[in-house]
């Protein structure tokens, strides 16, 4: 009997070993993958003011956010990048010049 439960729990252990391990490879790829899908410096403040005119030409959040995934980038750099624009329009004054 406790020979079962010694078995059992050395299974759950190493089950949660092999779990983190893969857990934190995924986040390591997913790091990886929005480091080489982040644009470049020049680039990356030319979409923020584009980003930017759409807003102030109606377009909603949905459809700036479609238009930077069609231009190739991940959802989540997508995403980045509009929330930096919000936040550049919510100070009132580009900080980055």
């Amino acid at each position: 009997m406790a020979g079962d439960f010694l078995r059992s729990s050395l299974i759950m252990l190493v089950a949660a070993v092999v779990g983190g391990v893969i857990g934190l490879c995924v986040l390591a790829y997913r790091g990886w993958r929005d480091r080489v899908n982040r644009p470049s410096p020049e680039a990356l403040r030319e979409m923020i003011d584009q980003a930017r005119a759409h807003k102030r030409d109606g377009w909603d959040y949905s459809r700036r956010l479609a238009h930077l995934r069609a231009l190739g980038l991940r959802r989540n750099v997508a995403d980045g990048i509009l929330g930096e624009a919000e936040r550049i329009d919510g100070q009132g004054a580009d900080p980055r010049h």
